[in-house]
């Protein structure tokens, strides 16, 4: 339940963010695809099924592009900019951390909960 609800709030930036231009428009498609994907494969979450490979490809593809367009491309201020490298580096954190338990215990759970909200806070920093 913790994960559904953290991964509807993913639907966030991309409703209240501003994405202007082919790219930003993109990032904001992959974002709700990212929200349906995860709400599919968390309803039953198997490993290594066809969902859990497209839900976790799509995902790090947009972390890495979106992160990589707003540090370097997008133009924003310095102190905004160390700000999303900040979330970045908590979100991989916590991912890592996550990935170390066994999977769906409490503490992957946990961890994996904190992903999403990193990914969130990021994501609005950037487009909001």
């Amino acid at each position: 339940m913790l994960l559904l609800t953290s991964a509807s709030l993913l639907v966030i930036p991309p409703l209240v963010g501003y994405f202007e231009g082919p790219i930003e428009r993109l990032i904001q498609l992959t974002m709700f695809l990212i929200v349906i994907t995860s709400q599919v494969f968390w309803n039953n979450p198997v490993r290594n099924t066809f969902n859990s490979k497209f839900d976790s490809r799509l995902v790090k593809t947009t972390i890495v592009f979106t992160f990589v367009y707003a540090l370097f491309f997008k133009g924003l201020p310095e102190q905004q900019r160390n700000f999303i490298t900040v979330c970045l580096m908590c979100l991989i954190f916590s991912y890592y951390r996550g990935s170390k338990k066994d999977w769906c215990s409490d503490e992957h759970l946990v961890n994996h909960f904190f992903v999403h909200i990193f990914g969130v806070i990021g994501a609005l920093s950037i487009f909001v």
